[in-house]
């Protein structure tokens, strides 16, 4: 086994169709759904036929009212600088960080398994306090 540390946006570092599972949580959440979605394209492009490529993602919001909620603090967040963030983040948690959140649409991420020659196998949905969060489970063709 190795560790490799990826700091570009796509896979290019592995040859298609090189591993017999992809496994990815807690990482495409704080992704732009842009980003995320080039992450799953790959996954599928790196595993081989048959292989199994497994994901978890937040897929959108609860409710609208949450959904409200969250624009309101991500518009703050905008306009409050860094500096005050981190600040504020460190007396609330202990730690500060500067960790965003998004969430990719489960259409468009059906979309871009399909594209790439993958072949949805389940989706299990799972609501908890802001996201429907979501477990892909897909097979390369």
């Amino acid at each position: 086994m190795r560790f490799v540390l990826n700091d570009r946006s796509d896979l290019i570092l592995f040859p298609d169709q090189d591993f017999d599972l992809v496994f990815s949580t807690l990482v495409l959440q704080h992704m732009p759904p842009a980003c995320a979605l080039q992450y799953i394209r790959e996954f599928i492009r790196v595993v081989q036929p048959g292989g199994v490529v497994a994901f978890s993602a937040p897929s959108g919001f609860v409710s609208r009212a949450v959904a409200v909620g969250w624009g309101i603090r991500q518009t703050i967040r905008r306009c409050v600088p860094t500096a005050v963030l981190l600040a504020y983040r460190r007396h609330r948690d202990g730690i500060a960080h500067d960790i965003q959140m998004f969430n990719v649409p489960e259409k468009a991420t059906r979309d871009a398994v399909a594209v790439a020659g993958g072949r949805m196998v389940s989706v299990d949905r799972t609501p908890d306090r802001v996201w429907f969060s979501c477990w892909y489970y897909v097979i390369r063709a």
